[in-house]
């Protein structure tokens, strides 16, 4: 967060005003299990308030200094996924699959000049 009160080294101009996101997750995950194996399938949705946005509209001066664009907090965003796990144990040996899938996306109307700036973990 200190990037985005401070700046990120001139190109990005910080913003002090800068109010916290606000994240609600919601998560479901089913476990099947026995001695050998394990099964789990899952997903979570998340929904965003104030997602930090770089918005590109700065002044002539701003840009003459190498600023590019200045983070601000406007956005709501949204992301879901699904995920699945498979192991099995036998013989010594242990075989593990998993596959996810992860969607985000901005559902805020944006004026022409700001973009999305994604800071998930």
């Amino acid at each position: 967060m200190a990037g985005e009160l401070r700046g990120a080294g001139g190109i990005l101009l910080g913003n002090e005003d800068l109010q916290p996101e606000i994240i609600d997750t919601f998560e479901l995950i089913y476990s099947q299990f026995s001695d050998n194996w394990k099964l789990s399938f899952g997903g979570f949705l998340s929904f965003w308030q104030q997602g930090v946005i770089v918005n590109i509209n700065i002044s002539d001066e701003q840009r003459a200094a190498g600023a590019t664009g200045q983070y601000a907090d406007n956005g709501e965003l949204k992301s879901h996924s699904i995920e699945a796990e498979a192991t099995n144990s036998s013989d010594g040996w242990r075989t593990s699959f998993s596959a996810s899938y992860v969607r985000s996306y901005d559902v805020t109307e944006r004026p022409r000049g700001s973009l999305t700036l994604w800071l998930l973990p």
